[in-house]
């Protein structure tokens, strides 16, 4: 457990507080009906490819003066993204499930 006495290091405590996950090809990672979501992704492959990833959550959002719902999160990669070894996406998810590759996904 960490002990943050220098207040700003308060923005690190959600960075795998709650741990995190192995993930392969074809294998998901589902945090919808847990109270944490995963907010980071980092390859450990040259291959790793998302199959898909959920957003965690839908915001408002004022688009030229009117409300709508803009989902938060993670930017649609498709599964013809490669993601390199060693790079961290950082988001906010329910689900994400590797097409190709490995993962480590951490929960906030």
């Amino acid at each position: 457990m960490s002990n943050l006495i220098r207040q700003g290091d308060s923005n690190l405590a959600n960075f795998g507080q709650l741990g995190g996950a192995y993930i392969t090809t074809a294998s998901a990672i589902d945090v919808s009906t847990k109270n944490y979501r995963i907010v980071a992704v980092q390859s450990l492959d040259d291959l790793t490819r998302f199959e898909a990833a959920t957003e965690s959550e839908n915001k408002t959002v004022l688009t030229e003066g009117v409300p709508t719902q803009e989902g938060i999160g993670f930017p649609d990669l498709g599964t013809t993204q490669t993601i390199k070894h060693g790079v961290i996406i950082f988001g906010r998810w329910n689900k994400v499930q590797l097409a190709e590759g490995s993962a480590i996904v951490y929960f906030a």
